[in-house]
């Protein structure tokens, strides 16, 4: 895209390995950079956001670990946060519909285990791909309950106020497979029924959706989002997820946590 990339990595190596523009501290790269990307630990961001002043930057989801853990940032930092999916082609044929189906379930199974996300602490963090989607889909949401009988099990039933429609979320992270999936139930001949899903097998990632029966299929694996992501953050800001809606996501996640925590008690 025409930009010139220098990069910070804990890893030395890699990093003067790699054909960009290396530098050994965080805030002599932030200096040099025009737009910063943070793709570090979650538990990192917060640190890394303090230092990047007034500049344009992707951050890798989630935003933070809580609210309160980027309450520091102005409201009109220019600031977004690369849930990837939203750059999927499926995801965008289902934005354009004006959906207002009487409910929705949004789910993921994978093994949390043999992954970077491990380190989230929580299967909340990682499946937050799944909570910014029921937003940025249907909208605004309270959370009604929340169960976590697992720590890397979670159960939400959210209500999004603009549409009416009652969402599921299930998060299963210790699931042997890997899959994510959506299903609208219309109110309405104006709303389709709609089913989608993602998954990876050893013949790759695969993803299809079906439209009131009429099936698709689409291959983007999540380097081909990523790459998308990054293309919109460079060049547009289109479709990517603002900072206030990366706060409602994990407005979202404390919600559920003090519900789940108060059902334990």
């Amino acid at each position: 895209l025409g930009h010139e990339v220098g990069i910070c990595d804990r890893d030395d190596l890699r990093a003067h390995q790699s054909p960009y523009r290396a530098f050994e501290a965080i805030d002599m790269g932030i200096a040099w950079a025009d737009q910063v990307v943070v793709s570090t630990s979650t538990s990192s961001h917060s640190e890394i956001l303090q230092m990047v002043g007034d500049k344009r930057v992707l951050v890798e989801k989630p935003l933070g670990v809580s609210v309160a853990d980027v309450a520091f940032l102005a409201d009109s930092a220019p600031i977004s946060v690369a849930y990837n999916w939203r750059c999927h082609p499926h995801i965008q044929q289902i934005r354009q519909y004006d959906l207002k189906p009487r409910a929705a379930s949004f789910m993921i199974y994978c093994d949390k285990s043999s992954w970077p996300g491990e380190e989230y602490g929580d299967m909340l963090l990682e499946a937050s791909h799944e909570i910014d989607l029921a937003l940025w889909i249907l909208g605004p949401a309270t959370v009604v309950s929340a169960e976590s009988p697992h720590p890397d099990e979670w159960y939400l039933h959210l209500h999004h106020r603009e549409t009416g429609t009652d969402s599921a979320i299930e998060l299963n992270g210790r699931s042997k497979s890997y899959a994510r999936g959506i299903a609208f139930c219309r109110t309405s001949r104006a709303n389709p029924n709609i089913l989608w899903d993602a998954g990876y097998a050893a013949n790759g990632w695969t993803s299809r959706i079906s439209i009131d029966r009429t099936h698709l299929k689409a291959q983007a694996t999540p380097d081909q989002m990523y790459r998308e992501t990054m293309r919109r953050f460079l060049l547009s800001g289109e479709s990517l997820c603002t900072l206030s809606e990366g706060r409602a996501v994990l407005g979202i996640c404390d919600d559920a946590r003090r519900l789940a925590n108060c059902r334990g008690l």
